[in-house]
């Protein structure tokens, strides 16, 4: 596993990547951050974006030839997919986006992951939607991106509850707990047969970052980052 902040372009940065997905051919991916729109290419160049209406659940949309993207926005939190000229897109403060891709680079995911959709299964729905297509869980490369990390995301009991026995989380002040959604996501990734070496963790906090990332409990506001992938030809 590599555990690692991923912003090639330095400290200052408001574009994130992945240096595990930089090396799967046909591949492209980036998380925007904060003011990083000026410097990112636009995903609308590569193809077809699938809207997504984000809910917090875990709909994982399959998207090939007999299911083209849909015109309007679809209740989902995430998209696979096995054809070229195809963007999948989400949208993400504080929860996780979740890239997917098998090595070959023929087949790809994202996934928006808050609490309720780690919690409820959205991780192995992914997964599962990829098998779907012919992608084995031990060819799979993950890329956990930014998110609020395991030193900012207090939450409550009933939270910690959700995700069972054995939740990342650790007791801070008050009855509360700070959780780990990275950690449940990679759990729940090797649970499926992707291998250790194969999930990437960034170790940027949005909210210890709210200068370059969108962070609902760092600076609010209401913005997000934008989380794109594509396959080319």
């Amino acid at each position: 596993m590599q555990r690692r902040g991923v912003s090639p372009e330095g400290g200052s940065a408001r574009l994130f990547q992945s240096p595990l997905l930089e090396t799967i051919p046909r591949v492209r991916h980036l998380l925007i951050g904060r003011g990083g729109g000026a410097g990112a290419p636009d995903p609308f160049a590569h193809g077809k974006i699938v809207p997504l209406r984000q809910v917090h659940g875990t709909h994982v949309l399959l998207v090939d030839e007999g299911n083209p993207p849909p015109e309007e926005a679809v209740d989902a939190d995430g998209a696979v997919t096995g054809l070229e000229g195809i963007v999948l897109r989400v949208r993400v403060a504080d929860c996780i986006p979740l890239f997917l891709a098998d090595r070959e680079g023929r087949r790809i995911g994202l996934v928006h992951a808050g609490w309720r959709g780690l919690a409820g299964g959205i991780v192995a729905a992914a997964v599962r939607r990829l098998a779907r297509i012919g992608v084995a869980p031990d060819s799979l490369v993950a890329w956990v991106g930014p998110a609020i990390g395991p030193c900012c995301y207090e939450v409550g009991p009933e939270v910690v509850r959700a995700f069972g026995e054995g939740a990342p989380a650790r007791p801070t002040r008050g009855g509360k707990f700070l959780l780990d959604l990275p950690e449940a996501a990679r759990r729940d990734l090797l649970a499926e047969g992707v291998p250790a070496p194969q999930i990437d963790i960034s170790g940027t906090c949005t909210r210890c970052n709210a200068d370059r990332l969108h962070s609902h409990r760092g600076r609010g506001g209401g913005g997000r980052n934008i989380a794109w992938i594509t396959r080319l030809s």
